[in-house]
């Protein structure tokens, strides 16, 4: 079939598998394409003007676009820009798509000798053309003047010359036209009729005539108003946009529900996948596969053979069943967009059987569904593109998406597993009875172990890792870890509680990393021969910043010489793409500086950067690159003098600079004015790529070119210049705990450490990580293992630091809290499934318990008269963050860092702190009632202003408590429409508050964001249920919301 077969491997279905959430084949949720909110880190740190921390929320998936989105015109626009990028702009009209052909249609019958034609006839000419029904009766409309259902052909014939191609209904001049032909109009002489009958009947006529052919708002030639109509049209759409998204993520829903009833008993779990292929393949052009899923409608795969031979084949993943399949076209492709496309399965490449053929409406641009509503499990599924329109040779596809579900077998220990651990366990057994009776055996397979966790680096054995042995599965690996307990019992020493660590590090369980420095933070001043284990944490560190780091924008602040003209200064060397002659000096200057940083002069991270030098004696020979903080405003001056002592540096100063460049290695980890990167071309070489020997976190980069490549050079000539790295939210630097390297760098292997160092280290270490992944997206396998992680390992640790004063003990808790937010998503997800294990199992007299602990810790936040507060460990590190949140603010720089990581933890911890969806509920409504008195502690403002944050864009419908299925008979709306009315009111009285005075917190913003939320997820609610069914009792209810909501809500005026 076609050409020679052909293929490229697709991205991997692990890096794209979402859960139950995803959208399928609905683009993302307005709400979270318009915001433009960033990934943030929750490690990071910043202040706002209040003094309190800036939280990157999540967007909002679960609600209408914000009210910035619909009210402030420039959000606005990009939003709608964004939805008409995407392919959902509302297509073309019947008439504009099909002009030509209908001409074509009219003047054949005019040919005939017909005269007219009627409304039959018209609609089944353009559906033959894939046209709707609706659309056909609707466009006919447009030229039947008597409204009788028949039209003169010379009429419409002449009407659509005239359009030259517009688009007639809506048109000033159309409408104006088809007044002054009306054969209505003449009719006033039906006034002095005798017959109200008649009088009736042509009224009738006139506002039946009026009503099809009325003038729109938008047609109407005013600048205000069309601006307006604008304005309107996009909102509209993107209101639109989410409810069809809506309708998407329900019936996405729906297969997981289904999936979930009819799976067999031995599977273990049920995931919605949204790329359920592991590779594609096509008839030709392999090397262009990846436009179809790169999520880019504005690309495409196109086809290079004979007509009617093109394909596209999917090799689907094990145990996936394809419930939907769809492909983007675009109409203004023409002879290149597909017409007629069938669908085959089968079990291998030769054996595919069509199992449906689709047609592809001509106007079409977006994603047509090839399947709906499939249960395909075939491994082999392909796309046959059978005929083009105009009959075109080759296609254009601009996208292809699947979505179905996976299903897991129950997880079971494997025969080999079974056979290795009963292996381990008879040696296991027998060294540890062995070891109560020579203790000298202990140290030895101490020292064996401590030698071969000396080439298992951190992370080295985890699934991700390459060199991950294939007979370590993860049962056996816990044996291994019970035998390191039984010899670290054994022979309590330093070297024992390393061992545990290097082990825990391996295999990157962060429950397992806590459990040992929850041992080392009992001796904090006990020396560890750690050296080498810190090393091989900033060798992976590094490794993992050069590989997974992002192209950097990054802007020219100051150039400290002259360009040869305008069109070669210094901005070039930054566009793309290059062009021109980059950056050249003027003539006699061989050496430059630039400074560089983000357009917000924010943090950011460089890890490479690609310099592009000129060709010949111009180009730069060799150079220098700085990264550094600047609090006071920006002057180029103080900062071109702070590194003047290099402008007098040249080539041979470079190398005897690298030289003794593993001397101020230490130097250079300690001085943000010392180089973290050189570079050198050679004569023959214009590019050069250069991994930074540092990756600090700075606001400026300073590159310096310190020579020509030649002296006899006239001027300096840089191309371009490129980076990779990161942007960095608000990130602050706590002394030398971010710096991974012990003091004297890496050192012999026997270098001491204290606990203190080791942990600072270690804690650092597992925050970036975790900072660093994606954890709430699961698009790829997880460098770290977050199994039986749970809150009260952190407390444990975090209690015994409480214990310990000083300032290095102080970073430690701010690390150790900063890594506690960056879990908070492995945290929640472990408390929705079930498994919380902080919170009490069921003594009534434990409950009384946590209430009178938590009144004698004097923290008003942390429970309520009608909510039931946390639990266990919860509560206590609950009351210990409002406890330091309500403290007098001081001027260390370690006590603020502590004290904004626990207001960032109150403000994004609502899910954990109040796991329980009711105490989180009956908590906010118990805070409403005296929120707006001036005296409420800090805490209790940063609680509220996390649970309204958190029922705005997580969890809406939570407040509600809204059925998310059918709904029974006795379901009581009442106090829906209480939760709302209460709302309103509280809201109602913060603006009043804040019209009397000037001070106000930032709780009627929240309160305000919180109501819009409520009342987008009520009526959203309100539309599915009308949506599922028009006669059931939810769409009564539905209804009846509506009705009160429109009644009961308007705004209380002041008196």
């Amino acid at each position: 079939m076609g050409n020679a077969e052909s293929g490229v491997a697709g991205a991997s279905g692990d890096e794209e598998d979402v859960e139950a959430e995803s959208p399928g084949f609905a683009e993302d949720s307005p709400a979270s394409a318009a915001t433009g909110v960033g990934a943030g880190t929750a490690g990071g740190s910043g202040s706002g003007k209040s003094g309190r921390p800036t939280i990157n929320n999540p967007p909002s998936t679960n609600g209408p676009p914000t009210p910035g989105v619909l009210l402030e015109q420039v959000k606005l626009r990009e939003a709608a820009a964004r939805i008409s990028d995407s392919g959902l702009a509302i297509p073309e009209s019947v008439l504009a798509g099909n002009e030509i052909a209908l001409m074509r249609w009219l003047e054949d019958r005019l040919s005939r000798g017909e005269e007219s034609v009627n409304v039959e006839q018209f609609c089944e000419m353009l559906e033959i053309r894939n046209a709707p029904r609706d659309e056909c009766e609707e466009a006919f409309g447009q030229f039947d003047t008597e409204g009788d259902g028949v039209v003169d052909v010379e009429s419409m014939l002449s009407a659509l010359k005239n359009s030259n191609g517009a688009n007639l209904q809506g048109e000033l001049s159309h409408v104006i036209r088809h007044l002054q032909a009306c054969s209505l109009t003449p009719g006033f002489v039906d006034i002095f009729s005798k017959y109200k009958d008649e009088l009736g009947a042509h009224a009738s006529k006139i506002l039946k005539f009026l009503h099809r052919n009325r003038i729109p708002s938008s047609a109407i030639p005013f600048p205000l108003l069309e601006g307006y109509n604008s304005i309107c049209t996009m909102r509209s759409t993107l209101v639109q946009n989410f409810l069809e998204f809506l309708l998407q993520k329900e019936k996405d829903l729906d297969i997981q529900y289904r999936a979930e009833l009819i799976r067999d008993p031995d599977v273990d779990k049920v995931k919605v996948v949204t790329q359920c292929f592991s590779f594609i393949e096509a008839s030709s052009n392999a090397t262009d596969i990846h436009r179809m899923t790169d999520g880019e409608t504005g690309s495409f795969w196109q086809s290079d053979g004979s007509a009617r031979s093109h394909w596209i084949r999917l090799k689907m993943k094990p145990d996936v069943v394809l419930r939907r399949l769809a492909i983007a076209v675009a109409s203004n492709d023409h002879s290149y967009m597909p017409q007629l496309v069938s669908v085959a399965v089968g079990k291998n490449r030769r054996s595919l059987q069509e199992i449906r053929d689709i047609r592809v409406p001509s106007n079409v641009t977006g994603y047509v569904a090839l399947l709906e509503n499939a249960n395909i499990t075939h491994p082999y599924i392909q796309i046959n593109i059978k005929r083009c329109l105009s009959d075109g040779c080759d296609t254009r596809i601009h996208g292809l998406k699947t979505l179905g579900y996976q299903i897991t077998k129950s997880k079971e220990v494997s025969v080999s597993d079974a056979s290795a651990i009963w292996y381990l366990s008879l040696l296991t057994s027998l060294v540890t009875a062995s070891m109560e009776t020579n203790p000298v055996l202990a140290q030895t397979v101490l020292q064996s172990t401590q030698k071969a966790l000396r080439h298992m680096p951190p992370l080295s054995l985890t699934p991700s890792s390459t060199e991950f042995p294939k007979f370590f599965s993860a049962n056996i690996l816990e044996e291994v870890d019970g035998f390191l307990l039984r010899i670290a019992d054994c022979c309590v020493s330093p070297e024992a509680e390393l061992t545990l660590l290097a082990f825990a590090l391996a295999r990157g369980s962060v429950a397992k990393v806590l459990q040992a420095l929850s041992g080392i933070s009992e001796h904090l001043e006990t020396e560890y021969r750690a050296s080498s284990l810190i090393s091989s944490m900033a060798s992976v560190r590094m490794r993992l910043l050069y590989r997974n780091g992002k192209p950097l924008q990054l802007h020219l602040q100051a150039c400290d010489v002259k360009s040869k003209e305008e069109k070669s200064g210094p901005e070039n060397m930054l566009a793309e793409p290059t062009t021109g002659d980059g950056f050249l000096t003027e003539s006699g200057k061989k050496r430059a500086s630039i400074i560089l940083s983000t357009e917000d002069q924010s943090n950011f991270q460089v890890t490479q950067m690609k310099v592009k030098v000129r060709k010949g004696a111009t180009g730069a020979k060799c150079g220098l690159v700085f990264a550094y903080k600047e609090a006071n405003p920006f002057d180029a001056e103080k900062h071109f003098d702070r590194f003047k002592k290099f402008d007098s540096w040249d080539y041979d100063d470079y190398k005897d600079f690298l030289f003794f460049a593993q001397d101020n290695v230490k130097l250079a980890t300690q001085s943000e004015d010392e180089p973290i990167g050189w570079f050198e071309l050679e004569e023959d070489w214009n590019d050069v790529e250069i991994k930074l020997q540092q990756c600090r976190i700075a606001k400026f980069l300073m590159v310096k070119f310190l020579c020509t490549r030649q002296t006899s050079a006239e001027r300096l000539g840089v191309q371009s210049l490129g980076f990779h790295g990161y942007l960095v939210v608000g990130a602050e630097r706590l002394g030398d705990t971010e710096e991974l390297l012990p003091e004297g760098g890496e050192g012999p292997e026997d270098l001491a450490t204290t606990g203190q160092m080791l942990l600072n280290k270690t804690l650092f270490f597992i925050q970036q990580l975790t900072r660093d992944m994606d954890v709430c997206q699961f698009k790829q396998k997880f460098l770290l293992d977050f199994i039986g992680l749970s809150l009260s390992l952190f407390w444990s640790l975090y209690s015994k630091l409480m214990q310990i004063e000083g300032e290095e003990v102080m970073k430690s808790r701010v690390l150790l809290l900063q890594l506690l937010q960056n879990c908070f998503p492995m945290l929640q997800r472990g408390a929705s499934e079930g498994h919380c294990p902080d919170k009490g199992g069921g003594p009534e007299e434990e409950d009384k318990k946590d209430e009178e602990k938590a009144a004698e810790a004097g923290c008003s936040s942390s429970s309520g008269a009608n909510a039931d507060p946390p639990h266990g460990a919860v509560l206590e590190l609950y009351t210990h963050l409002c406890q330091v949140v309500d403290r007098p603010e001081t001027d260390a720089l370690v006590e603020k860092a502590l004290r904004r990581e626990a207001v960032k933890a109150l403000l994004s911890g609502a899910a954990i702190f109040f796991p329980d969806k009711h105490s989180r509920r009956d908590k906010l409504f118990h805070m409403m009632k005296n929120i707006t008195e001036e005296d409420q502690p800090e805490s209790v403002k940063v609680t509220f202003e996390s649970l309204c944050n958190y029922f705005s864009d997580q969890d809406p419908s939570g407040l509600l408590l809204l059925p998310p299925k059918e709904v029974s008979t006795d379901f009581d709306i009442s106090p829906i429409l209480s939760v709302m009315e209460t709302l309103l009111l509280v809201a109602t009285r913060e603006c009043e508050v804040m019209m009397g005075a000037v001070s106000g917190g930032p709780s009627r913003t929240v309160l305000l964001s919180l109501f819009w939320a409520l009342q987008g997820s009520l009526l959203s609610w309100c539309y599915l249920q009308l949506k599922a069914d028009t006669t059931g009792m939810g769409a009564q209810l539905a209804r009846d919301i509506v009705v009160k909501c429109k009644t009961s809500w308007p705004c209380p005026r002041r008196g």
